[in-house]
């Protein structure tokens, strides 16, 4: 069953977030990014033995105070987040994951109601690859001028496609799961790798939860 899914990123896109991409411009003045607990640790869908210090996130003035926030100051997939949008996926059956607790400082004021939402295992698993099709080509649409139509047998070959062709990248045409009951998923191997359900995606909208951009999730 190929479910319908949508990519969620965080936005670019200054009527959303203001005139600043990404939202964060560093941490605080006394922040060691060099210490054992440092956000610079977190590592890539896996638990991680400690409780990362992320105090605190420095909001550029010219950005907006968002739900999702988007920084590149952490290279593991996830989220920075609010309260309110840790209360919506709660509801849901999500990629395993665990929430770090984290502050901003927008301007002159601390937000302590965020969170770093940490993908602890991908879901590369639950894709049945014989029945699923992917598109490979350039990662910007704009540079996009040609695309080959593939399937594979198996992650391994997926993840060795991927490494052959390091300037083109994988996206899905067709997915087909051996889970259809979660609303979220992340796969590490696709470019654009976390994905909602239009339940979640409708969810999020009428929340009005801000700072966040949805496409359809297949070219």
């Amino acid at each position: 069953m190929i479910p319908k899914l949508f990519v969620i990123s965080n936005s670019n896109d200054i009527a959303k977030i203001g005139k600043a991409f990404p939202q964060v411009d560093g941490m605080g003045n006394t922040y060691n990014l060099n210490k054992k607990n440092s956000l610079s640790d977190i590592t890539n869908y896996k638990y991680i033995d400690f409780v990362p210090d992320l105090d605190y996130f420095k909001i550029s003035n010219s950005a907006k105070l968002t739900d999702f926030i988007s920084t590149g100051l952490i290279s593991a997939p996830g989220f920075l987040v609010s309260e309110r949008v840790k209360q919506i996926l709660d509801h849901y059956v999500i990629t395993q994951h665990v929430y770090y607790p984290a502050r901003v400082k927008f301007k002159m004021d601390f937000y302590e109601n965020y969170y770093w939402l940490h993908f602890t295992k991908t879901d590369d698993e639950l894709i049945k690859f014989v029945n699923s099709s992917f598109i490979l080509t350039h990662p910007l649409p704009f540079f996009r001028k040609e695309q080959t139509d593939l399937t594979f047998a198996d992650l391994k070959e997926a993840i060795l496609c991927n490494q052959k062709n390091n300037t083109q990248r994988l996206f899905p045409k067709e997915f087909c799961l051996r889970n259809n009951k979660q609303d979220f998923y992340s796969f590490s191997f696709l470019s654009n790798n976390h994905y909602l359900s239009d339940t979640m995606v409708k969810h999020l909208t009428n929340e009005n939860i801000t700072g966040f951009d949805i496409r359809k999730a297949y070219l």
